[in-house]
């Protein structure tokens, strides 16, 4: 999946954890915050499947190893 249109939609990338920390790098409704995933982006951070938000097109997100991942 591509990202769209409007760079402030699409998930911040990152190198470390740290880099989900910076300001903006992250939706202040993500009740967690961000983690770093492997592919380089900064995905919700959870500790069950109902800290995940929605996803960027409504799908649901499930919690995977202390991230949020789409539930396909």
């Amino acid at each position: 999946a591509g990202a769209g249109g409007g760079g402030a939609t699409g998930p911040a990338s990152c190198e470390t954890e740290s880099d989900c920390l910076a300001e903006g790098a992250c939706p202040p409704d993500f009740v967690l915050g961000c983690t770093c995933a492997p592919q380089g982006i900064c995905v919700p951070a959870c500790n069950d499947d109902p800290d995940c938000p929605a996803g960027m097109n409504g799908e649901s997100l499930i919690c995977d190893a202390g991230m949020c991942v789409p539930a396909t």
